[in-house]
């Protein structure tokens, strides 16, 4: 039996899937090292508002030799990653960098993952207001409610027209889920 989810919610499922190891593979190829805690769904202190994703991580430790010899050690500061996921179902690029610049005054390493066919188009946007992009593409996957048939989309979230089997002509059709995700 299939569970009725939104794009959103598997997308967000594929971000924080752990591999066999216990590990994030999704989210170490978006920061590139991997000792952090996941924490979903995080409301900010100060705004209204609720981040995808945080990623926080053990405070570093800074050593340094003074003159005479001796060895200073001291905890570094605390940056946590925000995520913010974002599908192509009622995208408002506008909105989308309101919320994500309220969600810079907390977390300054601020993120976007956008899906694939939208970065050429708004990557700069986010970037001119110093929030890294990430891109996503997988294929959304929709069912009909008459045969069952599963609907195929790659390129965009839209709900497909109608069923795509050649015998069946219904328009009333639910998604399912992804399948091969990636995120750059």
């Amino acid at each position: 039996m299939d569970i009725k989810q939104t794009i959103h919610d598997a997308l967000l499922k594929e971000l924080v899937k752990k591999d066999d190891k216990g590990k994030y593979p999704n989210l170490i190829e978006l920061v590139r090292h991997g000792r952090f805690t996941v924490k979903c769904s995080v409301d900010l202190r100060n705004e209204k508002g609720c981040i995808d994703v945080v990623l926080t991580y053990p405070n570093p430790i800074y050593c340094r030799v003074t003159e005479d010899g001796g060895l200073v050690m001291a905890d570094g500061p605390h940056r946590p990653t925000a995520f913010e996921l974002v599908t192509d179902i009622g995208f408002d690029v506008g909105k989308k960098l309101e919320q994500l610049n309220r969600y810079k005054l907390e977390y300054h390493d601020t993120r976007v993952i956008i899906p694939e066919e939208y970065k050429e188009d708004y990557a700069q946007l986010f970037s001119m207001n110093d929030i890294t992009v990430h891109a996503w593409k997988g294929t959304r996957r929709w069912k009909c409610k008459k045969c069952e048939n599963v609907t195929e989309v790659k390129e965009s979230s839209m709900k497909p027209n109608r069923c795509s089997s050649k015998s069946c002509t219904n328009t009333n059709l639910y998604f399912v889920g992804l399948k091969d995700v990636q995120f750059k």
